[in-house]
């Protein structure tokens, strides 16, 4: 290597850094092990990601009629009708939970009028703002004003990765009018 390759060679180590920073940030938000003011995640962090190892899976479940299923079969047979009913829409209460009904739910639209009747309404004003896009700066405060543990979707990545993680994924780097 020649003099002036160090600079990039630094670039490159400090941009190798961050990128393991915030790795480790991920890490330790999943761990959901607290860290004081100022450290900083680190290998403790990763082994005990690591320590935890995959979980051991449903090994049994109760059905509606209280019988206690523990083969892996059952289990498994148990849970497909379950989520496969619920999420066909045949589901009905009772009083020990959903069961399913057999046939699928169909909404009676003449219920929607009595249902609807005395909610209050969005002013012009107010419906306009909420179609408006939503900007840079309304997601970042939204973001770093969210309660901790939380997750804002199903992907389970809680709102402490999204903090740790907002300069590299808040800013679209591809827009030239914005900083990244």
């Amino acid at each position: 290597m020649e003099a002036r390759d160090w600079p990039q060679v630094a670039a490159c180590k400090a941009q190798l850094h961050a990128y393991e920073v915030a790795l480790a940030s991920g890490i330790a938000v999943r761990t959901r092990i607290p860290l004081a003011d100022d450290e900083l995640p680190d290998i403790f962090h990763m082994a005990a990601e690591g320590r935890h190892g995959p979980s051991p899976g449903l090994r049994s479940v109760k059905t509606a009629t209280g019988t206690i299923l523990s083969s892996p079969a059952s289990v498994e047979a148990e849970i497909t009708d379950y989520f496969s009913a619920l999420f066909q829409g045949r589901h009905v209460a009772s009083p020990n939970g959903p069961v399913d009904s057999g046939h699928t739910f169909q909404p009676d639209e003449a219920l929607f009028p009595a249902f609807l009747d005395g909610l209050p309404s969005l002013s012009v004003e107010d419906r306009e703002a909420l179609e408006r896009p939503l900007t840079l700066g309304e997601l970042q405060e939204a973001v770093e004003g969210a309660a901790p543990h939380k997750s804002p979707g199903l992907d389970g990545l809680s709102y402490e990765l999204y903090k740790a993680t907002f300069q590299e994924v808040g800013p679209p780097c591809w827009m030239p009018s914005m900083q990244c």
